[in-house]
């Protein structure tokens, strides 16, 4: 968080004790599907202290939780704007979340929508599979411990 440019202490708290409650959320028998690309950027950035992470994301995956890593060999990709989510409810409309430094924001109008929705579609095609997604994220563990 801070790293990011976030420097108010509650704020980092904040932020933290909303990323373990999603934690929470989906280590329950009923999590909804969570479907993640992770740029090997970021993966690259994991130090030896932080390893506990990498082995998280490869206990975690099952069924409806799923990691692909989008290898850097590609280059330029269609996401490099910065991260989103894609919110997706049974019931109501979907949404983008977008988070930066200073602010959070949901995108709730349908065309936005399909363009992320589009953006995701072309990354996760160019994303390694799941299954080497996995051998990749045990690889970097590897050479970090």
């Amino acid at each position: 968080m801070r790293g990011s440019g976030v420097t108010d202490a509650d704020e980092v708290d904040r932020r933290v004790e909303a990323r373990m409650l999603r934690k929470q959320v989906l280590a329950r028998p009923d999590a909804p599907t969570f479907w993640a690309i992770i740029d090997e950027s970021a993966l690259r950035k994991v130090t030896p202290d932080l390893a506990d992470q990498l082995q998280h994301l490869l206990d975690v995956q099952r069924s409806n939780l799923r990691i692909q890593v989008l290898p850097d060999r590609l280059g330029p990709h269609a996401a490099m704007t910065g991260q989103f989510v894609l919110l997706d409810f049974p019931e109501d409309p979907g949404v983008v979340y977008l988070e930066s430094a200073e602010d959070q924001l949901f995108l709730e109008d349908p065309v936005e929508l399909r363009q992320y929705e589009l953006l995701y579609g072309y990354v996760q095609s160019s994303a390694l599979s799941v299954d080497d997604s996995r051998a990749f994220i045990q690889e970097r563990l590897s050479a970090i411990t």
